[in-house]
């Protein structure tokens, strides 16, 4: 498999017919033209404008769909009680605390591997005006996903990447995205990852990227 991976997709955005009509219409389609044109994030994943004092809100369909992560095992997810150290609410008693000072925490212990799927439609890229640099972006920081990210919950170094992998059709799209992602196998210890195989498919490139 390559490692190199060189985004293809898609000519500019273009205005699209709605069936909104008059100075309304106009403005809409100004607005969804111009929200495709300057972020990336509405191209890619779409957004829903509504606007407050009006009645009139669009939405733009992302070209970008991810499915659940799973894991690649059962996990054991384990609960701890928790205490804040400053109350949200007014207690009931003076000098007390109040009842949302005790929560819970849950953890999955030991080492899990997860695996998730995306696919990046052709129509709606040329729609939205995806630019080949739009989705090579998405690959790099998919890559480092959790970089920058930590926090309480994801102290750094307990999330990472192990690997991405990259199907890139010709011109046009010669399989399903199910077919793509059933041609990989996974294999894993103890529901951890150890390494992963694909299977050619005619037609499509593959790319493998390490994580970062």
């Amino acid at each position: 498999m390559s490692k190199k991976f060189d985004a293809e997709i898609c000519p500019p955005v273009e205005k699209k017919k709605g069936k909104e009509k008059g100075d309304k219409g106009a403005q809409v389609n100004l607005a969804r033209v111009t929200a495709l044109s300057k972020f990336i994030d509405v191209r890619l994943f779409g957004s829903v404008f509504a606007y407050s004092g009006v009645d009139t809100s669009f939405g733009i369909k992302g070209a970008v769909s991810i499915g659940w992560v799973k894991s690649l095992d059962v996990i054991n997810v384990q609960t701890n009680q928790i205490t804040k150290s400053v109350n949200g609410s007014e207690p009931k008693d003076d000098g007390g605390r109040s009842s949302d000072t005790m929560g819970t925490k849950s953890f999955v212990s030991g080492e899990v591997s997860y695996v998730a799927y995306l696919s990046v439609s052709q129509d709606l890229a040329r729609r939205n005006g995806v630019k080949n640099s739009d989705i090579q972006h998405l690959v790099n920081e998919l890559a480092r996903l959790f970089e920058g990210d930590e926090s309480a919950a994801r102290p750094g170094g307990s999330h990472w990447v192990e690997k991405v992998i990259v199907w890139k059709h010709s011109n046009h799209k010669v399989c399903s995205s199910h077919k793509l992602f059933k041609s990989m196998g996974i294999n894993a210890l103890n529901g951890v990852y150890q390494s992963v195989s694909v299977a050619p498919v005619a037609g499509v490139e593959v790319f493998e990227i390490e994580g970062f």
